[in-house]
């Protein structure tokens, strides 16, 4: 081998010495001259610095060995670098609470009372129960708290009065944040204890420390925001413009609706949490009844919901279909154009994908329908053959599998809580009982 001090690194050598062929003397005479000209070269100090950590100097090896290894580290901490790069690009970024994270417990109404269990039916318990009638537990976003509608079992005609309540997730510290009657809540009151028909959606901040929903008062639908430790409820807005169905953005910063009139005024509007003028979003004309159930997308640009095609509107049976608007730019338009009834949008927590559920279009449809699973952009929609109960199919944190009720055609309601793993159609059944209007959620935990 040459002295290494003779040898003068020039570009052309460099390039030589670092073509795929290499040629293995020449490849050891660089590597020595390179490390003989580190050497009489003054350094600040005797220590290579990369990017989160330091390498010394390692006397104990010899040069070449000891410039193979700093090589190599370099060469892993660039490939570090490109996958992670590779795996953030490759995703949405979404603020939290929102995004894929792990599943915890299921909880679900039967019979009047809140119970809970493993996403795959095991572990199951009693919640809440007792003489009241609890049903529509709802998660919060950070997985520590349940909010739920509860009445007193009677047969008394008198109107029902539902209360609204919070508890810690074991089911204790139980906080009633305000009461109303059944019929500002539901269109009919059952004569045998309990609504009808669902009650109002509840919706959570994204932090978790306040709820919002609409009730029937006065003769107008009216939207309300309550802070989850009793403190305080406010009414939102100023009460002049009929509203329902609140729903909290990502950020925490605004709440979507549906309202107007019955006419031209009928729409999906935007309001300040904290209160202010509405802003209509929607322009698509339709009649009266024809949006619901808005619903934000993960990373807060755009909103799904249920509406009549202008072409239906005046139809004898009438049919919804989904929506999407993107907020920025207010462009609106129609995904699932099939003719049949299209309704209970609900986001995946990555916002990739988009279920919903189908069935047949008209007055006095049966009230099952089967869930649909459509790309983001409504395209590529799947039906799962599973017949389930009218209402908004549920996500699992984790984006796995839709949570549902199945419906039991002979007693006319919900009888069995359902986890459907969306892409292979395979079925869990969770509770065997269930309550008219039922709902089921899953608990979202940390990543």
């Amino acid at each position: 081998m040459s002295d290494r001090s003779s040898i003068v690194l020039t570009d052309d050598l460099l390039a030589e010495a670092l073509r795929p062929v290499l040629r293995p003397a020449l490849r050891d005479e660089v590597a020595e001259a390179i490390v003989a000209a580190v050497e009489v070269t003054p350094q600040r100090r005797r220590r290579l610095r990369l990017p989160q950590f330091e390498v010394p100097c390692l006397p104990i090896l010899d040069r070449r060995a000891r410039t193979g290894l700093l090589l190599l580290l370099a060469a892993l901490f660039l490939l570090a670098v490109a996958i992670a790069i590779a795996t953030i690009g490759a995703r949405p970024q979404l603020p939290p609470p929102f995004g894929l994270a792990k599943s915890g417990l299921v909880v679900f109404d039967s019979n009047g009372d809140l119970f809970v269990s493993a996403p795959d039916g095991t572990g199951e318990r009693l919640l809440v129960g007792g003489p009241r009638f609890d049903v529509q537990g709802t998660w919060s976003p950070d997985g520590t708290k349940i909010a739920y509608w509860s009445w007193q079992r009677t047969t008394d005609p008198e109107p029902l009065l539902v209360d609204l309540v919070v508890v810690d997730e074991d089911g204790s510290h139980r906080v009633t944040l305000t009461t109303f009657s059944a019929d500002q809540l539901v269109a009919v009151p059952e004569t045998t204890g309990g609504p009808d028909t669902r009650l109002r959606r509840l919706s959570w901040a994204p932090d978790s420390r306040s709820l919002a929903w609409s009730a029937f008062v006065n003769g107008s639908h009216r939207m309300f925001v309550a802070y989850v430790d009793g403190s305080a409820i406010r009414l939102l807005g100023d009460g002049s413009l009929d509203g329902q169905d609140p729903t909290w953005s990502p950020d925490g910063t605004q709440i979507a609706f549906y309202g107007g009139r019955y006419d031209v005024d009928r729409g999906i509007y935007l309001m300040a949490a904290a209160g202010g003028q509405p802003v209509r979003l929607s322009h698509a004309k339709s009649g009266p009844w024809s949006f619901a159930e808005p619903v934000w997308s993960p990373d807060g640009q755009r909103l799904a919901y249920a509406a009549l095609p202008p072409a239906s509107a005046g139809e004898v049976e009438p049919r919804d279909d989904i929506w999407i608007l993107d907020v920025a730019t207010g462009t609106e338009g129609d995904i699932s154009a099939t003719g049949d009834e299209d309704q209970w949008p609900s986001w995946s927590p990555d916002g990739l994908w988009l279920a919903y559920e189908h069935g047949e279009a008209g007055i006095g449809r049966p009230a099952q329908n089967h869930l649909v699973v459509a790309r983001g952009d409504g395209s590529d929609p799947t039906e799962i053959p599973v017949t389930v109960a009218s209402s908004t199919p549920g996500w699992s944190p984790d984006g796995t599998h839709l949570i549902v009720y199945a419906y039991n055609e002979t007693i006319g309601y919900p009888d069995q809580l359902l986890l459907v793993d969306w892409r292979s159609g395979r079925v869990n059944a969770v509770s065997g009982a269930g309550t008219p209007g039922a709902a089921g959620s899953e608990q979202r935990l940390t990543p």
